[in-house]
């Protein structure tokens, strides 16, 4: 093989790779990182979730602290490295 289809090899499976590294992200089973999210909003248990977004990058969270107000928190968790890593979630 020249180098120049070893080039062309080794882009198409970092495209394979990156789009199945997305998949993921956005398809599997997130209850845990729920949890942790919840975790991050209100430490004392949020009343419930009022929505939820997923990329391939990030994933947000939007929870009502209590059942009498509106109040909600926005929590943001974002992989480490892009595609792959721990999520991380920081309130926004």
């Amino acid at each position: 093989m020249s180098a120049k289809n070893n080039l062309k090899m080794g882009v198409t499976l970092m495209c394979l790779a990156g789009s199945a590294a997305s998949l993921y992200n956005v398809f599997s089973d997130n209850s845990a990182l729920k949890k942790q999210a919840e975790l991050t909003a209100c430490p004392s248990g949020c009343f419930q979730l009022l929505g939820e977004q997923r990329s391939p990058i990030t994933q947000t969270f939007t929870y009502q602290v209590q059942a009498e107000n509106t109040r909600s928190e926005r929590v943001n968790c974002l992989r480490g490295f892009l595609l792959v890593g721990t999520y991380s979630c920081n309130r926004e």
